[in-house]
This record gives C-alpha cells, structure tokens and sequence, in this order.
C-alpha cells in the first residue's frame, strides 16, 4: 500500500491557477459594478417617458387636458402628472396614490438640467408646451445627460 496514493487534496498548482483565474474575474467585473449610474439614468429618463406617455393617453381616452409638470423643490428631482382642470395629481395606475414623484428616491442622484417643464395634452394628444421647449433632459452626477423628446403633434421619444 502506497501512503501518497491515499492523501485527497488539491495540489499547488491547482490552487494557483485557481486564485488567479478568480483575479481575472474579479477586474473584469470593477468596471461594470461602477458604470450603474448610467443604467440609472437610462432607467430614469424610461420612466419618466412611460409617465409623460401615460399622461397623454389619459388626455386622450378621458377627453380632456392632462398635464405634466416639474415642481419646484430646490432639488430639481419632483414632477407629477396632473388634472389640467382642477390641478390636482392623477392617480398611479399602479399605487392609486397620487403621481407626484421624486426621481431621486429611485434613481440616485438622477435629476432634471431644468426645473421649468409644463406640457399639457388636449383630448387629441396634441401637446402644448406651456414652459421648458420640447426636451426634458435628466443629468447625473456624472455630468451625463439623457433627454426626452417631444414634438409637435405628441411623438415622444428618446433620442
């Protein structure tokens, strides 16, 4: 009987290329893990479509004007989609709470270059540009920006 034989283990060599197959891994993966604030603004500015959308369609299907509004907050994060006629927020579709929301608390460090859009829908989905233009931009921390853009006759895209 060979006493070598019986000994269960990995070897040295193994265990090297082991760790350092897992280094390789590891600093691949660094970068990926700090480029989320991209995704973040990405996933912001698709929200904030997916709401601007929602309130034309409720313009639309409810005949009458619907509106979208950046809110004044000091931190430029706060818009809502709004009854135009009592000026009160529509309710989620998803919550039945109010839709006034705060970018931030979803996406940090997400939020508006300006804080002066108003756009109103009539019952066509035609938009009115109230105050702030066409593009509703986003901007992180990084400096990126992502905009937001609206035409005349209500196409809402992301450019």
């Amino acid at each position: 009987m060979n006493p070598f034989k019986s000994h269960k283990g990995f070897t040295l060599l193994e265990l090297i290329l082991t760790i350092s197959l897992m280094g390789i891994l590891g600093v691949s993966v660094i970068p990926l893990i700090t480029s989320t604030q991209a995704f973040g603004l990405d996933n912001a500015t698709r929200k904030l479509e997916s709401d601007i959308r929602f309130a034309q369609s409720m313009a639309m299907t409810k005949g009458e004007a619907y509106g979208f509004r950046n809110i004044s907050d000091g931190k430029n994060t706060t818009f809502e989609v709004y009854i135009v006629a009592t000026g009160l927020p529509e309710k989620s579709p998803y919550s039945r709470e109010p839709l006034q929301e705060d970018i931030s608390d979803k996406f940090k460090g997400i939020f508006f270059k300006d804080n002066n859009h108003h756009i109103t829908f009539d019952a066509q989905g035609n938009p009115t540009f109230i105050t702030g233009g066409q593009y509703i931009t986003l901007k992180n921390q990084d400096a990126e920006v992502k905009a937001i853009f609206i035409n005349n006759v209500g196409l809402i895209t992301i450019p």
